[in-house]
């Protein structure tokens, strides 16, 4: 257990790994990613509070995004909540740009 807390939830990275040898001839790769988010992610988490703010807020940001491409037809309800909040912060730029098309 001790190597496990020390090394492999250390942080994201090494525990993606760690998890994606494992998980390789998985039968359901996207439930398998489904219980690395549920209980390890919050595992490395914990062991690698040390992290900085910043970093945990990219960490997020980047499972947002896993998430939501598993699940584009949650796209639109996120987007609709980004702009309120983005309007709510006074940020009305980056509302107005979530509402232009690419």
């Amino acid at each position: 257990m001790t190597h496990l807390a020390a090394v492999i939830l250390a942080d994201i990275d090494t525990a993606s790994r760690w998890w994606l040898d494992r998980s390789l001839n998985a039968p359901d790769p996207v439930a398998s990613w489904r219980l690395f988010d549920d209980i390890i992610r919050p595992m490395v988490a914990h062991w690698s509070s040390g992290e900085d703010q910043a970093t945990r807020f990219a960490r997020m940001v980047t499972t947002l995004l896993q998430r939501l491409d598993e699940e584009p037809d949650r796209l639109e309800t996120f987007l609709r909540i980004t702009e309120a909040n983005f309007m709510t912060m006074g940020w009305h730029d980056l509302a107005a740009d979530l509402r232009t098309p690419s």
